[in-house]
């Protein structure tokens, strides 16, 4: 831009206007046109990110991400259908939504160990999405926390729970690390941050396992205030809870001419005789 610049004077009463230099390179010009248009995408329509990730969401994963999670302006979210649902399949369209709604500015992903490459590998070649890995080594020397490269970033929960690495964030030990991202103060300062996330989306296939109090933690991870005793728990109404969790069995997932994704599931009992001698 030549001429003069914002809020300067040409001797008179009145601020000169800049002028606007047309001389840039058109194909440059049109590649900043163009990506500014597709930042307001979403605008146009609501299922934007289908369009420019490689996926064909089914209809399952469609209806958590469309009709349960983006509907919230405060994702507090148990995701819980059976294995093979695509559960990273729909955390990646959400974080791709909220991103390009610009919403979310920084998210933090703490899979299994185990799940860590899956999770860098789907995001990127599925969604464009780069995320950093942080290793254990990350910490010694420095925060990987913080600075420019630390807003998109996947570490595993063994790997954060430790010494090393939790005391970027300040706490060790798998359930009280959920607590600390989640927002659940600690008497002891050791087990404090001084932030929390605004949005949080827990995945597990199996989300009671036969056992009452883990689930009611994993509940409290949600909503820690409205959920601090497994009484109040108990006494949660049945449409708030619908608002936080979505569990789909293997049987209920159809493609969209209605047919089972996965084949019938039989369960019988044999008994097995065994002769000692």
């Amino acid at each position: 831009m030549d001429g003069y610049r914002v809020g300067e004077r040409d001797g008179s009463d009145s601020e000169v206007p800049p002028s606007i230099d047309f001389t840039a390179d058109p194909d440059v010009v049109r590649v900043v046109v163009e990506g500014e248009r597709l930042t307001y995408g979403h605008l146009f329509n609501p299922a934007f990110a289908t369009e420019i990730s490689l996926i064909e969401p089914l209809p399952h994963q469609r209806i958590a991400v469309y009709d349960h999670m983006l509907k919230q302006s405060r994702l507090r979210f148990l995701l819980a259908d059976d294995a093979g649902a695509g559960k990273t399949i729909m955390t990646g369209l959400y974080v791709r939504e909220m991103l390009t709604r610009r919403l979310i500015s920084r998210v933090l992903i703490v899979p299994p160990a185990g799940l860590v490459g899956n999770w860098e590998h789907e995001l990127q070649h599925l969604f464009n999405l780069s995320f950093s890995i942080v290793n254990g080594s990350d910490a010694k020397t420095e925060n990987p926390f913080i600075g420019p490269e630390s807003d998109r970033l996947i570490v595993s929960v063994d790997t954060l729970r430790g010494d090393a690495m939790f005391s970027r964030l300040r706490k060790t030990d798998r359930y009280r690390l959920a607590e600390a991202l989640a927002g659940i103060s600690s008497e002891d300062e050791r087990w404090g941050l001084s932030w929390s996330c605004q949005h949080l989306l827990l995945l597990t296939a199996t989300p009671h396992m036969g056992k009452d109090f883990p689930y009611y933690c994993l509940w409290r991870l949600l909503e820690p205030d409205a959920l601090a005793t497994i009484d109040a728990f108990n006494a949660y109404p049945l449409d708030a809870r619908c608002r936080h969790f979505l569990r789909r069995t293997k049987e209920e997932l159809v493609y969209f001419d209605g047919k089972p994704i996965y084949p019938p599931r039989y369960s019988d009992t044999l008994n097995v005789w065994c002769e000692l001698r």
